[in-house]
């Protein structure tokens, strides 16, 4: 069963640069609302149907994402959001879950999991990250297809800043494909350098 083709969100990942000054302009990330009544209910529906959960946006705790997802320690901190946002059905026993995450700082990213069956996270990837931009610098945007129910594409367009406010535009488009045994694979990977054109304000 395909999965029908569909963009999912815009994505930014900023040009982080030690010793950077003269921001022109910021852009701000979005806050989550927060509903603590929500997240302290789901609990126990997240630890006997974790993909459920997903599916309605429930909030998820650190130690609900270690029982459930592979995703490494680094981002299970007490001080961070984890929130279910979508769930889709792949081949065979496998599907995707999507879940966002904010690191309550400057940066949130959305992560893809694969399972196979309703329990076992095979591997993931961040496939959105969206930081506070600071327009001096280089960055860069992401989006995602999901090209079949084995298959997705990422396009990052990478900024390069130049003189007199113009940037340098390069794409570059990955794909990846899911093996049987629920493991992203990359295979193809294509780039095209932009014509150089004036920043936008």
């Amino acid at each position: 069963m395909s999965i029908q083709k569909q963009f999912i969100y815009p994505l930014v990942l900023c040009g982080m640069f030690a010793g950077t000054t003269g921001c022109t302009r910021v852009k701000k990330r979005k806050e989550w609302p927060v509903n603590r009544d929500a997240g302290i209910a789901s609990v126990t529906l997240i630890r006997h149907n974790f993909m459920d959960s997903v599916a309605a946006g429930d909030e998820l705790t650190p130690e609900q994402i270690k029982r459930s997802t592979i995703i490494d320690s680094m981002y299970r901190k007490e001080d961070v959001a984890f929130r279910g946002d979508t769930v889709y059905k792949a081949f065979g026993d496998c599907s995707i879950a999507l879940l966002d995450y904010n690191d309550k700082k400057n940066c949130t990213y959305k992560f893809l999991l694969v399972y196979k069956g309703p329990r076992r996270n095979t591997d993931y990837t961040i496939v959105q990250t969206d930081c506070d931009e600071d327009l001096s610098a280089d960055f860069s945007r992401t989006g995602f297809q999901l090209l079949s129910d084995s298959s997705f594409s990422t396009r990052e367009d990478f900024y390069k800043k130049l003189p007199e406010d113009s940037v340098q535009v390069t794409a570059t488009i990955r794909t990846f494909v899911i093996n049987k045994e629920g493991l992203i694979e990359p295979v193809k990977t294509e780039t095209e350098k932009k014509p150089v054109e004036k920043r936008e304000e």
